[in-house]
Protein backbone atom coordinates (compact mmCIF):
# COMPACT_ATOMS: atom_id res chain seq x y z
CA UNK A 1 0.00 0.00 0.00
CA UNK A 2 1.18 3.34 -0.26
CA UNK A 3 1.22 6.27 1.83
CA UNK A 4 -1.62 8.09 0.51
CA UNK A 5 -4.06 5.19 1.07
CA UNK A 6 -2.62 4.80 4.54
CA UNK A 7 -3.29 7.76 5.37
CA UNK A 8 -6.57 7.74 4.11
CA UNK A 9 -7.38 4.89 5.91
CA UNK A 10 -6.35 5.83 8.92
CA UNK A 11 -8.02 9.03 8.95
CA UNK A 12 -11.61 7.18 8.00
CA UNK A 13 -10.75 5.05 10.99
CA UNK A 14 -10.35 8.49 13.69
CA UNK A 15 -13.30 9.80 11.96
CA UNK A 16 -15.38 6.89 12.43
CA UNK A 17 -14.54 6.69 16.35
CA UNK A 18 -15.13 10.36 16.48
CA UNK A 19 -18.43 9.76 15.09
CA UNK A 20 -19.02 6.75 17.52
CA UNK A 21 -18.32 9.20 20.46
CA UNK A 22 -20.56 11.65 19.40
CA UNK A 23 -23.52 9.25 18.72
CA UNK A 24 -22.64 8.02 22.68
CA UNK A 25 -22.97 11.57 23.63
CA UNK A 26 -26.02 11.82 22.02
CA UNK A 27 -27.89 9.39 23.65
CA UNK A 28 -26.37 10.33 26.93
CA UNK A 29 -28.30 13.47 26.73
CA UNK A 30 -31.33 12.19 25.93
CA UNK A 31 -31.15 9.52 28.58
CA UNK A 32 -30.41 12.64 30.83
CA UNK A 33 -33.39 14.19 29.49
CA UNK A 34 -35.56 11.47 30.33
CA UNK A 35 -34.33 11.31 33.91
CA UNK A 36 -34.70 14.95 34.59
CA UNK A 37 -38.66 14.37 32.92
CA UNK A 38 -38.92 11.42 35.09
CA UNK A 39 -37.53 12.87 38.73
CA UNK A 40 -39.89 15.89 37.92
CA UNK A 41 -42.87 13.93 37.12
CA UNK A 42 -42.17 11.75 40.11
CA UNK A 43 -41.45 14.74 42.27
CA UNK A 44 -38.18 13.35 43.68
CA UNK A 45 -36.74 15.41 46.20
CA UNK A 46 -32.70 16.40 46.27
CA UNK A 47 -32.37 13.93 48.86
CA UNK A 48 -33.32 11.16 46.82
CA UNK A 49 -32.02 11.51 43.48
CA UNK A 50 -28.89 9.77 44.11
CA UNK A 51 -30.92 6.39 45.11
CA UNK A 52 -33.05 7.36 42.20
CA UNK A 53 -30.38 7.31 39.89
CA UNK A 54 -28.57 3.94 41.20
CA UNK A 55 -31.68 1.97 40.60
CA UNK A 56 -32.36 3.44 37.37
CA UNK A 57 -32.92 0.69 34.20
CA UNK A 58 -30.01 -0.32 32.09
CA UNK A 59 -31.29 2.38 29.44
CA UNK A 60 -30.90 5.34 31.18
CA UNK A 61 -27.34 4.81 32.79
CA UNK A 62 -24.27 6.32 31.37
CA UNK A 63 -24.12 4.84 27.69
CA UNK A 64 -19.75 4.74 28.16
CA UNK A 65 -19.49 2.77 31.30
CA UNK A 66 -23.25 1.20 32.05
CA UNK A 67 -22.88 2.76 35.21
CA UNK A 68 -25.63 4.99 37.20
CA UNK A 69 -26.01 8.69 36.11
CA UNK A 70 -24.26 10.97 38.52
CA UNK A 71 -25.93 14.04 40.61
CA UNK A 72 -24.46 17.18 41.76
CA UNK A 73 -26.76 18.97 44.33
CA UNK A 74 -24.45 22.15 44.36
CA UNK A 75 -25.29 22.95 40.37
CA UNK A 76 -28.60 21.08 40.96
CA UNK A 77 -27.32 18.72 38.02
CA UNK A 78 -27.83 15.51 36.40
CA UNK A 79 -24.49 14.29 34.15
CA UNK A 80 -22.60 11.97 32.51
CA UNK A 81 -18.70 11.69 31.44
CA UNK A 82 -17.50 9.70 28.33
CA UNK A 83 -14.53 7.49 28.39
CA UNK A 84 -11.22 7.49 26.41
CA UNK A 85 -8.00 9.98 25.87
CA UNK A 86 -10.74 12.80 26.14
CA UNK A 87 -12.98 12.97 28.59
CA UNK A 88 -16.42 14.74 27.94
CA UNK A 89 -18.88 16.14 30.16
CA UNK A 90 -22.54 16.28 29.52
CA UNK A 91 -25.17 17.75 32.42
CA UNK A 92 -28.80 18.48 32.52
CA UNK A 93 -30.13 20.98 35.45
CA UNK A 94 -33.21 20.47 37.22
Amino acid sequence: MNTVWIRVLLGGQAKTGNMLQQMHLRDGQLRLLTLRLDILHLGVQDGGIDAFLESSEKGLRNPFTGDPMKWEPAKRAIYFQSSGEEIITREVRL
